[in-house]
């Protein structure tokens, strides 16, 4: 018995694989990024120096705070609704 293009014998064999894989990408990326906001903020700190670099992060955090105030919730509001007409 087939369900889609591929045997449920198929999936279940390679979905380990695959899942483990794309694991691996992920924390690979998320380890690479990680490591360039900290080699970013220690040249930021060099060149602009503790005042400059302070309000620079004061500024950035009031901006990432009024964002996550602005959204309020309406990602997940718009995800549920959208899988309503799916």
């Amino acid at each position: 018995m087939r369900s889609g293009l591929f045997s449920s014998r198929v999936t279940r064999k390679y979905m380990g694989n695959y899942i483990a894989r794309n694991s691996l990408i992920l924390f690979i990326i998320q380890c690479a990024s990680i490591g360039l906001v900290f080699l970013s903020n220690f040249v930021l700190v060099k060149l602009a120096g503790a005042a400059v670099y302070g309000s620079y992060v004061y500024l950035f955090n009031l901006i990432y705070f009024l964002n996550t105030a602005c959204i309020l919730g309406l990602d997940t509001l718009l995800l549920r609704k959208s899988a309503i007409y799916q």
